[in-house]
């Protein structure tokens, strides 16, 4: 019977180890056309919620963003370490003992994952650690003020009547609706926000994030740290290269006006960050579109997140 066991684990950590490299290869390259295409196997967040706290039992023991199991770690703050398929396989194979021992003891029955799965857990993983933590209100309410937005905008009915109300916005659909009104309109306001305060202002560290909360009211993610907004990794992609290559490169492929986006850069990952820095780079940006002759592109619809997690997907 040990014997079997024995097999056993050794058969699930070599399951394991060739299940998870195969499933998180991401090539970007260029096709003999000239075609440029991201080869997936492609990874659904919201299936991968579904297999950790339904049918593979993971969260019988991990929690993620504080939902779940406390026997083993929370899986939500994990970040891997270069190169990052090293990375996973080590941690695989070094708590594996632990793991199996958890297990049994718990009569928790193995989970036995085939790529797909295993692509859709771990795109779970990666997109729920990478959701901004709850921002603070009266933080937020500051920063509405400091920056400037109340001289023209108001929330609640307080603040300037010269620019929309802008509670409706966050109430509409969280950070992702926010990031999207601020980059869609974008070309509207650098004139005449750099008019009225006399420069562009500028968001640092967890200013957007509280701004984001003091404009919906404090209203919480918590939703959406544990069951992740519907955003495909593939379609980002597709939406990059109508959007954004002609400026931004990845690995090398794609404009070289804008600065390239590929896993070599340092990315902020989550929502209210990704704003912060569309929001600080807008006037340089605009000034590129407008001598270019080019349109400012428009993000519609779930393209944002999409996006959001394409570029999230390359590191």
């Amino acid at each position: 019977m040990a014997g079997a066991n024995h097999k056993h684990y050794l058969f699930w950590i070599a399951a394991a180890v060739v299940a998870t490299a195969v499933s998180v290869v991401l090539l970007v390259r260029q096709s003999g056309s000239g075609e440029r295409r991201a080869l997936y196997i492609v990874g659904v967040p919201e299936k991968g919620a579904a297999l950790f706290f339904g049918d593979k039992q993971c969260s019988t023991c991990h929690a993620v963003n504080g939902s779940g199991g406390r026997v083993a770690p929370d899986l939500s703050g994990k970040r891997p370490g270069t190169p990052a398929m090293g990375w996973l396989t080590a941690v695989l194979w070094n708590h594996a003992p632990g793991m199996w021992r958890q297990m049994r003891h718990g009569n928790v029955s193995y989970p036995h994952l085939d790529s797909q799965e295993m692509a859709h857990i771990l795109a779970f993983l990666y997109q729920a650690g990478n959701v901004d933590p709850a921002g603070d209100l009266n933080a937020g309410q500051r920063v509405f003020d400091e920056k400037g937005c109340s001289r023209c905008h108001s929330v609640r009915s307080s603040g300037g009547k010269s620019a929309p109300e802008l509670s409706s916005v966050a109430a509409s659909g969280g950070s992702s609706a926010w990031i999207r009104a601020m980059w869609n309109h974008a070309q509207a306001m650098v004139d005449p926000v750099t008019r009225v305060l006399g420069h562009w202002p500028q968001f640092n560290g967890a200013e957007m994030n509280d701004l984001i909360a003091y404009v919906g009211a404090g209203a919480s993610n918590a939703r959406e740290r544990v069951h992740p907004a519907h955003a495909s990794a593939e379609r980002g992609w597709q939406v990059f290269q109508a959007k954004c290559i002609q400026c931004h490169s990845v690995r090398g492929q794609g404009g070289s006006v804008g600065p390239e986006l590929g896993p070599e850069t340092n990315l902020p990952l989550s929502t209210a960050q990704f704003a912060g820095v569309l929001w600080n780079h807008a006037p340089s940006m605009l000034k590129v579109v407008r001598d270019s002759g080019m349109p400012l592109p428009l993000l519609e619809g779930d393209q944002i997140v999409d996006l959001q997690l394409f570029l999230a997907s390359l590191r």
